[in-house]
């Protein structure tokens, strides 16, 4: 059976990068400046439920980085 899990919806300070949105495929999960991955990973798997997960948030560090 095929399942797509569509895009996946990037959290509040946070962008999602990935290529296809089918069952097996990864998603990675990068912070805005400032923020950290709430998470022991940075890649989110579309799962046969039609869902992304783990849910990955992003939290403030409390440092902000000057460019």
């Amino acid at each position: 059976m095929f399942l797509d899990c569509g895009s996946p919806v990037p959290t509040a300070k946070s962008t999602v990068t990935y290529g296809e949105t089918k069952v097996g495929s990864k998603a990675l999960v990068d912070c805005t400046i400032g923020y950290e991955i709430n998470s022991t990973t940075d890649t989110m798997t579309c799962r046969q439920n039609g869902t992304w997960g783990p849910e990955i948030t992003c939290f403030k560090t409390g440092l902000l980085q000057c460019v």
